[in-house]
């Protein structure tokens, strides 16, 4: 009887500390799990911001909201200023250009010889508009670009210092068009367009290395 009772207490006991064992298994397993994913999550964070940021910088607002949307809410919640911050720059123009994806704004500059703003939206159309962010001319639709582009939007936008031309970049594409006629004078394929107006005539461009 002795020996049945002693069985039956290790048996209960090998049990529990198995038991227990799985049990810490688990949790930990769970643990690894968890701190893997938040691992992934912030990694993801810290990628996104550091596409989103330089974006900002250079005024391509669009681009830079389209990134931040797409930050977990997790992450997000804890930057909600910074996120507003970078989203600020075309929300009003976005109420006001219109509804459509295709009417967003992606690159706005200072209007040229006159007060407001010229903008860019998606749809490739030049928007010029007052200081109030009232139209201050008809919508106008830039040529089709004559070679594939790897990214159809529209990066930045600036004019000659006469306002009688300027320059933008459509994903690696570098376009220099008459303000007046839209004509386009000049396209170039780059890997990473860098490009900066000379003087009235000329715009410089770069190729950077990626």
């Amino acid at each position: 009887m002795a020996l049945l009772l002693a069985s039956f207490v290790l048996s209960v006991a090998l049990g529990a500390a198995g038991m227990a064992f799985q049990w810490r298994e688990a949790v930990q397993s769970r643990w690894l799990a968890e701190r893997s994913a938040r691992q992934a999550r912030e990694s993801a964070y810290t990628a996104t911001l550091a596409s989103a940021l330089p974006r900002g910088n250079t005024h391509d607002f669009g681009q830079a909201r389209r990134l931040l949307d797409g930050i977990d809410s997790s992450c997000a919640a804890s930057s909600g200023g910074l996120l507003r911050r970078l989203c600020r720059g075309d929300e009003t123009f976005s109420r006001k250009i219109g509804m459509g994806e295709g009417s967003l704004p992606q690159c706005i500059a200072p209007a040229p010889g006159r007060p407001g703003f010229a903008i860019l939206t998606a749809d490739g159309r030049l928007h010029l508009r007052d200081e109030k962010g009232k139209p201050a001319a008809t919508p106008r639709p830039l040529p089709p670009v004559s070679v594939p582009v790897a990214e159809a939007s529209y990066r930045r936008l600036i004019f000659a210092p006469n306002g009688r031309r300027f320059a933008c970049a459509r994903g690696n594409l570098l376009r220099v068009l008459d303000f007046a006629s839209l004509a386009l004078l000049h396209e170039e394929t780059l890997v990473m367009p860098q490009f900066d107006w000379l003087d009235d005539d000329r715009c410089s461009s770069a190729r950077m290395p990626v």
